[in-house]
């Protein structure tokens, strides 16, 4: 179970990482994949990344505290 959970924040990382960069391009089309990229997904790793263990919860909380806090 362990590889499928590094798979699925591996997977999400990479989309979301993408379409940010498109985006910071200023492209007018996304391809298809990263068309259907949103800040659910983000929100989804973060959920994926919490099944690790107690102790990087409270890491992974404050990280994704500041990512939030960074992109208001």
């Amino acid at each position: 179970m362990q590889d499928s959970l590094n798979s699925i924040k591996i997977t999400d990382a990479v989309a979301y990482v993408s379409r940010a960069a498109y985006e910071k391009e200023g492209a007018k089309y996304l391809p298809e994949p990263i068309e259907a990229v949103d800040e659910n997904i983000f929100t989804h790793m973060v959920q994926s990344l919490s099944l690790c263990g107690e102790t990087e919860y409270g890491y992974i909380e404050r990280i994704y505290e500041q990512c939030l806090e960074e992109d208001e």
